[in-house]
This record gives structure tokens, sequence and C-alpha cells, in this order.
């Protein structure tokens, strides 16, 4: 993982490959090994990968959102959409589906948004998660904010900063130059 986030992709691919060998059943192995695929964005294969591990046990929940934000990636909203609602409470999916009928998909990401930031009051949710959220919404300001409280906090998903696709949208703004610096990847 943290070869990816270094971008030393071959390495990475190797050692992905090797991990997958010595425990070739291992859903989050297999789910992880598709992140240097996903990070170079290479989507169709990273695509590839996810369902295949959808494919051996449907219900394992990171494959399902890491296939999720790839496809939505690769502009495929409505089949970004679909496994979405797979993951989500009745309740809250009715009201995604809601939104994405009424607003669109955007809106159906803001539904879940506010999900999260709700949740947010009762609990910890880590504000790189509530960052993604604003990105995908187009909220820059409020992922701006978040990240910078991730940046307080000494958030993990920092280091993916140069990598992870999820920050494509807000990568030409001067302010994730500052961002990198001040987490020291520059």
């Amino acid at each position: 993982m943290h070869l990816n986030a270094q971008v030393r992709v071959p390495e990475a691919r190797a050692e992905f490959a090797r991990a997958v060998e010595l425990d070739p059943l291992s859903r989050i192995i297999q789910t992880n090994a598709a992140y240097p695929a996903h990070y170079q964005r290479d989507l169709d294969t990273a695509i590839r990968a996810y369902r295949k591990v959808l494919a051996g046990d449907p219900s394992f929940a990171v494959a399902r959102a890491e296939l999720s934000l790839a496809l939505e990636q690769a502009g495929r909203l409505d089949e970004a959409a679909v496994e979405i609602a797979q993951g989500l409470t009745p309740e809250l999916a009715a009201k995604f589906e809601t939104a994405l009928k009424t607003g669109g998909y955007r809106a159906g990401i803001g539904v879940l948004r506010s999900a999260a930031e709700a949740d947010a009051q009762r609990r910890y949710v880590s504000p790189a998660v509530l960052a993604h959220f604003a990105i995908r919404t187009g909220d820059a300001d409020a992922a701006f904010r978040w990240l910078d409280k991730a940046v307080e906090e000494r958030s993990a998903p920092l280091v993916y900063l140069k990598v992870n696709p999820i920050y494509d949208p807000i990568r030409g703004d001067s302010r994730f130059a500052g961002l990198l610096n001040r987490v020291g990847l520059r």
C-alpha cells in the first residue's frame, strides 16, 4: 500500500502479487491488489479486479465501495449508483434513489454526504472521508476545510494525496499544492 502511495507502482504490483500468491482467498488482499491499477487511472483493470472479488463474495463492502468509486471516476455513473445502493441501509438507499431521480448522480452523493456529516455529529468519522464526499459533490471549499482537519489529525489516508484519483477534481486548486507541502509529499 505504501509503495503505491509513493508512486513506486512496479514494486507495489510485485508485492501485491506476492501477497495474493501467499493468501489467494483473502478478499482484502485481492481488493488492495487492484489499487495500483486504480491509482494509475487504469480504471477498466481496477473495475475487473473489484468485480472478481465481489463474484467470490458479493457482501464484501470494501470491494463494493472501491468498485463504485472506480465506476464513478470512469464516468459510468449509472453503474456506480447501482453499486452504491447495494451497500446502503434500506432507508438511506430510498433517499439516495430519490435524489438520483430528482437531481442526478451528484445529488445522490449529496444525500450520502449529508448522512456522513450527520453521523459525524454522533461518532467519529474521518475528516478525510468527509472531504471525499465534499469533493464528489463539487464543494472544494468544504473539501479543503475537511482536509485541513485531516492534516491536524495526521489522518492516514493523506499519504495517498499524490496518487488517489478521488483528489483529481481538486488537484489543480492552488490549495492542493499547499496541502501536499504540509503533509510532506512535495
